[in-house]
This record gives structure tokens, sequence and C-alpha cells, in this order.
């Protein structure tokens, strides 16, 4: 009855301050994510001659309850737990409610005492900590790993920099980056690191870690990184990016770190050159070559299936040995562009890439096609197929027999192999697993000057939404299909301490049915007034990474009963927003385990209930309920007399768990070195920038090299920070930029050209001012419209 009054007194005390109180202000709450997340502040958003802090304090009460007959325990290393089913045990009498409690502190201060110069640091502090099974590989159980006593003390990010007209110098520590994709890098030297908070809950590295020193010139564009760990698990990297040599079109891309794995201290270069110019009617290809010399002249093995007994040893194989040249290092790649009018197409995409054995042992074509199919809806098409030059190699025992046990004759490629058949890489996504797969989007936006995506076109997530979309209805349909063929060596993946772990010599990859699987996802966005809300569904099949789960040569179980090799999933969500409330629901039906490992090891569950709702009072508080009910309930399994009384390391269980928080926020600016009397000035400014943009005239005629005249117009009392106006055609696509700091001119002329002093083709296009001031409010205007047309000839 005790326990029972600790869940109910904390659930209507919250209950209450959720339906009571008028306050509109919003702030972004998270929406049952089981990630931590870390505020950072932005020193561009601040005024020269400047200090501020901010800090946000979390109280939060677990109550958990494991299923009937389901026990815990925490493995050796203290990070995660493991759940057993044991129908003998009492636990079906005996699980009751437990309750937990913690307080976590998030301090982070920035100054900006100049133009060019600027600090932001971030610290967490940990008193006591609420345990819980929904994800419990966290930072706070690595902090105290040794058994330190609270508090506990991070330091949690960092960013520093110096930054002139003609250079800037920055020193970065679990911040996020966008990797050089969009820079011209066409063989992923360095890849984005989008999500800091994760990697660091997950492996307490904080990633990324580097210098980065960039100057533009008459010489070209020079970017340098160079740290402990800029990209995940890759150590003491050095980067280089120098783009536009000498005003050339001419790229250079290099990158050296330490692996993790091999020889101490082993070390992985990288080099790519590539160009890129456009051709007919305004069609663009890119081209560029790799040199990786990765253990070039070291030997490797390979097999060919001659049929029982024929092979070596008496196997099915011949076993063959040679050795890596200077030739397997080098790759190349090609991708054309033909953003015209071809076969009634918008665009049509086309690549090929080449890797030699140790620059990627790969093979890979891409084509994708996209047609704006109505003013309103998008169609997007693509396909791809890749295959190794050289297959995995197959686990091979002696004698007639394959399924003889012991002596092996040949095994999986490991870390001491100079390549590998890859497959969902952990570090850097890169796979060369023989692939035939397909996608296709399709998009509906009734309003298409505020298109559906933000970022990334025909990319149906959540994170990528326009914020400006005003549809009142609007959706993305997503279908996949894929088929894997062929066997994997083995393969690399983390541990709960973040250290990189390969598969044992008796792995043989995973094995992939003979047939394409796929899946379809569906997400909707509904705007009334205030109220946003996003519908989203998902029904698919997914393989588990790792050979674990994976039934040996002989059909025997996996190496645990709870495992699964494949999961047929469908996932359903549904989220609510109307400030000051946020509410979402969700459930999900054979799925993997929220964390990394989870579909690695086949660990999965068969029912998921999700449920969130919080509250922001005032810009201080916000207070919220999550839930998260997970069923294993696989009668066949947990009733099999085989795996009874079995003493598993399942990773996942039945349970239920409730969490009720109250997050507490402040910050404050300190001005100084102002022309008041005081020494300082304490200023908390919430209000946006007044903001205002007249086009004239409605329609200007490019053939006469008529322009339209943009009066922009920014007021705030705080100062402006900085500004952009952005012109936008009917598909909701950028077509101009004009930006700036401080305050916009009067007037800005635009002749119908776009970015790279193009005529425009005829139609509307909308003109938007967006500006922050100098305590990162933001504002936007409504669109203006201008339409662009050409004189109409008419014979005598």
């Amino acid at each position: 009855m005790r326990s029972l009054r600790l869940i109910l007194l904390p659930c209507f005390l919250t209950f209450l301050i959720l339906v009571a109180g008028m306050s509109y202000v919003y702030a972004d709450s998270s929406i049952f994510t089981p990630y931590a997340k870390y505020y950072r502040l932005n020193y561009e958003d601040m005024e020269n001659g400047s200090v501020k802090v901010q800090g946000v304090l979390f109280f939060e009460s677990i109550f958990n309850k494991l299923g009937d007959h389901w026990v815990t325990k925490r493995d050796l290393s203290g990070l995660n737990n493991y759940f057993n089913y044991k129908p003998s045990s009492l636990s079906k009498n005996h699980n009751k409610w437990e309750d937990g409690y913690g307080q976590t502190f998030l301090f982070n201060i920035a100054v900006r005492p100049a133009d060019w110069f600027f600090a932001e640091l971030g610290f967490e502090m940990i008193g006591d900590y609420a345990d819980r099974y929904w994800i419990p590989v966290n930072e706070e159980h690595r902090l105290s790993y040794n058994e330190e006593r609270a508090p506990l003390l991070d330091w949690s990010n960092a960013r520093i920099g110096i930054i002139t007209d003609y250079f800037s110098l920055v020193y970065h520590r679990n911040y996020k980056h966008d990797g050089w994709e969009r820079e011209g890098d066409m063989f992923s030297m360095f890849v984005k690191h989008d999500a800091p908070d994760n990697y660091l809950r997950y492996s307490g590295h904080h990633t990324s870690d580097f210098w980065q020193f960039k100057t533009k010139g008459v010489f070209g564009d020079l970017d340098i990184i160079g740290g402990e760990e800029a990209m995940q698990d890759y150590k003491r990297g050095i980067y280089v990016k120098y783009k536009n040599i000498f005003g050339s079109n001419i790229n250079f891309f290099y990158s050296d770190h330490v692996i993790p794995f091999g020889s101490y201290d082993e070390r992985m270069r990288n080099l790519q050159i590539n160009t890129d110019f456009n051709f007919w009617n305004e069609s663009n290809v890119q081209i560029g070559a790799l040199f990786r010399p990765f253990r070039v002249g070291e030997s490797y093995y390979l097999a060919e299936e001659v049929g029982f007994p024929n092979g070596y040893g008496g196997s099915k194989y011949d076993i063959y040995s040679d050795e890596t040249v200077y030739s397997d290092a080098f790759g190349g790649s090609i991708k054309f562009k033909f953003p015209k009018k071809i076969l009634a197409l918008d665009m049509v995409t086309l690549g090929y890439e080449y890797r030699g054995l140790v620059a990627g042992n790969r093979q890979r074509i891409d084509v994708s096609f996209e047609k704006k199919t109505s003013n309103t809806t998008n169609a997007f098409l693509s396909y791809y197929y890749q295959k190794p030059l050289l297959n995995a190699m197959p686990l091979v025992y002696s004698g007639a027999n394959e399924y003889n046990w012991p002596p092996v004759l040949s095994s999986p490629r490991g870390p001491e192999s100079p390549f590998w058949v890859w497959w969902r890489n952990p570090i850097s996504g890169f796979d060369n697993r023989e692939t035939s797969a397909f996608s296709f989007i399709f998009t509906y936006d009734p309003t298409p000057s505020t298109w559906f995506y933000n970022y990334d076109p025909n990319l149906p997530l959540e994170y990528n939404l326009n914020p400006e979309e005003d549809a009142p209805f609007s959706f993305a349909i997503k279908a996949d299909a894929s088929q894997y063929f062929g066997q994997l060596d083995r393969q690399s993946f983390w541990e709960y301490d973040g250290s990189t772990v390969w598969e044992d010599a008796y792995s043989n990859g995973t094995r992939a049915p003979d047939r394409y699987i796929g899946s379809l996802y569906f997400l909707s966005q509904f705007i009334k007034g205030k109220t946003k809300i996003l519908y989203d569904f998902e029904v698919g099949e997914d393989l588990a990474t790792l050979s674990y789960p994976y039934p040996d040569s002989d059909g025997a179980v996996a190496r645990e009963p709870f495992t699964t090799p494949m999961i047929g999933y469908f996932k359903t969500s549904l989220k609510v927003k109307h400030e000051p409330y946020i509410f979402k629901v969700g459930y999900l039906k054979n799925t993997w385990g929220p964390e990394d490992w989870h579909r690695n090891f086949g660990s999965s569950y068969d029912e998921v209930y999700l449920a969130h709702i919080s509250r922001d009072i005032g810009d201080l508080f916000n207070v919220g309920m999550e839930y998260v009910g997970a069923r294993k309930n696989n009668s066949k399994i947990l009733h099999d007399p085989r795996f009874a009384e079995q003493d598993t390391r399942n990773e996942t269980g039945s349970f239920d768990e409730l969490r009720v928080y109250l997050r507490i926020m402040f910050d404050v600016v300190v001005r100084f070195g102002t022309d008041t009397d005081l020494p300082f000035v304490v200023e908390h400014d919430k209000i946006a920038p007044e903001l205002a943009l007249k086009t004239r005239p409605d329609t200007i005629y490019s053939d006469k090299g008529e322009n339209a005249v943009l009066e922009p117009w920014v007021s705030d009392p705080s100062g402006t920070d900085k500004w952009k106006i952005y012109i936008k055609n009917q598909e909701g696509q950028i077509v101009k930029t004009y930006e700036g700091e401080k305050e916009p001119p009067e007037e800005l002329e635009w002749y119908a050209k776009d970015n790279n002093e193009q005529i425009v083709p005829n139609g509307p296009y909308y003109a938007t001012l967006e500006a922050y001031d100098n305590y990162g409010n933001y504002g936007i205007t409504e669109p203006s419209l201008i339409t662009v047309m050409t004189e109409p000839k008419i014979k005598e």
C-alpha cells in the first residue's frame, strides 16, 4: 500500500500542475526520447561584451515493476541489466513496485568579450540517480562506475574559438558536426556526427573532440581538423579539406587517424581529389579518386567452392592466399546530375563507384529519378546495387562432413585482415555486402511555398520537417525493399563501456532470406491554429546485424533462447503539440530493443507501450510524466522446458515503468563594456524582433532585365544580430539568398536570378525575411509574392 501511495501522490500532483495555469510559453520538451539531452549555448546569439549563464535542474522519480516470473541482475560491468524468466520462482507474487529519486544539474556558461573571441562551457552535476529498466546504460552509471559517491561532476561540452576576417581557430568538445558530405566529400572520409549526446551516454567518449582551423583566400579554402576523437572511435585524427585550390574547381581531402583495432598506434590514411563541372543543359558531373594505402603488402585468404570432398582438407572449398598491392588501394567515383526535363522527369542522377580491396572492396551503382507530379505532389525513386570485389571467407571445418567441430581450416576475416565484407558498420555506416535495394518516396503538400522538408529533400523524418509548414494536412510515404546476398566476415560492435569488440572466429555472418525484405513508412502532419499533430506508422521486416542470434550451420537454435535473427515489426505513434502542452503515445510490436546493440544481438520486445505528457509553466518550469510498458509474452519460448530456469543474458524483459519529472530552467545575460554608468547590467530579453518586408512591383519581366525592390525592416531594443532574406520557388526550394549582420540595408534589388546568377524560370516566387536579435530571439515575416514572367511575342 505504501508503494502505491508513493506512485499515486506524485502522479496526482503532476496532473494538477498539468491542467492548471494559463501560460502559453513553449519550451522544447523531451518527447520521451530515451537519450540524455545536454543544453548548449550559442555564442552567435550573443552581443559582444556579454556573458550568458544558463542552468537546468531536473528532479525525477522512477517507479517500476517487473513482470510475473521475471528477475533481473546487473552485468559484471554494472552498466546494464540482464532479464531472466523463471516460471518456478515466487516472483509472480513478490514483484512489487519499486521507487527511486534523482537530481541532475546542467550548468552552461558562454562568454563573448569581443567580436573575435568566444567560449562556451557545459557541466553536469549528478546527485542521486533514479535507476530504470528502460535505457539502463547511461552516463550516470558510468560516472559512478568506481563506486564514487554523489555529487558526481562531469565536463560535458565545450567550444572555444578565435574568429577573424582572415581565419578561425575553434576547439569542439561534444558538439555535433555535419561532416564533409555536402562539401563534396565523395568517399565519406569525414562523416557527420549529429548525435553527440547519445554517443556520450552510450560510450562515455566526449565525441567530437578536436581543434579546427579554417581560412579562405585567393589560394583557396582550407579546413584543418585535429584532435583526440573527431569521428566516433577513430583516435588522434588529422583531417584536411582544401577546396577551390588557387581559384580552380579542384578539391583535395586527406584523413589520417588511429584505428580502433590492430597493432598499437596503427593508422589509416586516405587521400581524395575531385572536381565537378557543368555541361549540357546545366547538367553536372562530379569525378573523384581515392587512395588508401592501408595494409598494403599483407597476405589474405580467399576461398573457391569446388564441392565435397574435393576441397582443402576434405571440405568443399579450395583455400588460396594472396597479397595486397598498391593497386588495391585506389578507388574512383563519378556522379551525374541531369536537372532538366529528361524523359519528362525533373531530376535524374547516376553514379558509379569502385574501391579496391583495401580502399573498400566494393563496386556500386546508384540511380534516382524525381518528378513533380503536380503542384502539390512529388515522387522520388532510387535504386542501388553493390557487390564486394572478393566475398567473405566462409567458416570451414576439416573432413568430408561440414558439421564437424574443430579443427577449423578457415575462418571469416577479422581485425587482422587488410579488408573485409562489412554490413551496417557502426562507426562509419559503410557496408559492401552484395545488396539490391529500391526506395520510393511520395510527398503531398498543398502549400509548396513552405515545402514539407527542411534540410534534406525526400527524407520523411520528424527532425527534417519544415517548421514553417502551414498546410492543414500534408504527408509523405516511403517504401523500401532490399535483398541481401552472401555471407559476411566478422563484424565489429561497441561494448557497453564504449570499446570496440569483434565477433569471435566461429562467426559466419548473417544469413538473409532469399527474397526482398522491406518496410512501409507513413508520416503525416495536421495543423490547426496553435495545434500541430504528427501521426506516423511503419510496418516491415528487419535483420539482426551480428551473427550471434542466427542459427548454427546445422540448424541449431541461436546462442540465447530469447534472441531472433529477424523480426516482422509494426510501429505507430501520435504526437499532439498545443502550447504549452505536449502529448504523445506510441505502440510497437515485435521491435528491437531501444539500444543499438539490441538489434546487433537480436534482442527484441514482443510489445512496447509508450506515453508522454508535459506542460511548460512560464519560462522557468516544465513538468511531465512518461510511461513505458515492455512485454515479452511469447508463450512458446517462455514455457519451453529447455529454457526453464536457464540463467541467460537476455537484455529485454517484461516490466512497467513510470517517470515523473520537474525541470527548472534559468538564464541570465550580463553585459559589460557599455555606455551605462553601472559596471554591468543584467537583462532577460525574450521578445522577438519586429520585422517587415515590402516588395515592389508584384510582377517583373526577366527578359527585359526588370528587377524587384526588397525593403526589409527590423526593429529590436537590444539590436539586430543577423538577418536573412531568401526567395523560394513554388516547390519550396531556395533560389536566392541575401544575408548579413546588424541592421539590413534599406533596399535590395533582385533581377530574377538565382544564387548562381542564372535567370530563374517563369512562375511565382516568395520572399521571406527572418532575423535574430542579440539575445537569440527569432522573428520571421509572411512570404511576399513576386511573379516572374517573360513578355509574350506576338507574330504579325
